[in-house]
């Protein structure tokens, strides 16, 4: 059942606006994005299909088109800091909404509230990591957080329905533990993939086979996690030295990255939790756990 057609503005023509705006126009709601950007709209534009593109500088809305017009929606995705700045100017520009949305996972979801004193605000953030309009389907089954004046978070909770994900309302205190728990998942594991492709690099393999297969790794790894039972601690799907309480082979990784501190350091943190943890849940023995423990101190 296609969603009843609305008019939406997003502001902003980075990686996550582009890709809802896409989203959005693909069941059936009538998109505009406001870009300050033409450039980047252009080197995108075969994706933009139903989405009109718009055009303003230097903060400045030219609006003329819209200057009496009423979006139903207003979809602010610009950078955090930019968030208010950007719809004040939309706001001074001649851009009217009947609901307020940013994207801001960290921040509150009145965030606009000051700013837009005549329409309901709030948030909606996708767990989800997109790469611009032509790359909108990770949407799909993403986790919203929504946020904000009960009226915008009702809007929230439809647009999550409609781009086939599930939204879920999470306080404002709790919003900074939210996305730091976002961080982790989507950077942090790039941090050591790239430390991986570095000392892998010693092996004297292809550098784009050594990748293609990581990747495969990485992938069939989270394969593994993804499948376990969603009330099953996370580190029952680990593989590896860890898991195996194999103190020797942990010492010879960490061998490995002596040249390289930061890489170290960010492997022992790792692997510290995951062996404290399964010690915790019982699935590595003291003595074993304790041996790893020391293995990994002992990289100074």
């Amino acid at each position: 059942m296609s969603a009843p057609q609305q008019s939406i503005l997003v502001i902003g023509a980075g990686k996550l606006g582009t890709a809802l705006a896409v989203a959005l126009a693909r069941v059936g709601h009538t998109v505009t994005v406001f870009a300050r950007d033409l450039a980047k709209t252009a080197q995108w534009q075969p994706s933009f299909a139903g989405v009109v593109i718009d055009h303003f500088a230097d903060a400045q809305f030219a609006t003329a088109q819209f200057a009496t017009a009423q979006f139903a929606i207003v979809l602010v995705c610009v950078p955090d800091r930019a968030m208010v700045v950007a719809a004040q100017a939309a706001v001074q520009g001649g851009v009217r909404g009947a609901v307020w949305l940013h994207t801001a996972g960290a921040m509150a979801g009145d965030l606009l509230a000051d700013t837009i004193a005549d329409a309901p605000t709030g948030s909606i953030h996708p767990l989800a990591a997109v790469d611009g309009p032509g790359d909108p389907d990770p949407l799909v089954g993403a986790l919203y957080a929504v946020a904000g004046n009960p009226a915008a978070i009702k809007v929230a909770h439809e647009l999550a329905r409609q781009l086939g994900g599930q939204a879920v309302e999470i306080a404002d205190e709790a919003r900074s533990a939210y996305h730091t728990a976002a961080a982790l998942v989507a950077n942090d594991w790039v941090a050591l993939f790239a430390v991986a492709e570095q000392v892998a690099r010693r092996s004297d393999l292809d550098p784009a086979l050594l990748r293609r297969g990581l990747l495969h790794l990485a992938h069939t790894s989270l394969e593994r996690l993804a499948n376990l039972p969603l009330t099953t601690d996370i580190v029952t799907g680990l593989t590896g030295a860890a898991r195996r309480g194999d103190a020797e082979t942990l010492a010879k990784h960490m061998a490995q990255l002596q040249s390289d501190p930061s890489g170290l350091a960010v492997h022992r943190a790792a692997t510290q939790v995951l062996v404290q943890r399964l010690m915790a849940l019982h699935l590595l023995s003291q003595d074993a756990g304790q041996r790893c423990l020391q293995a990994l101190a002992a990289a100074d």
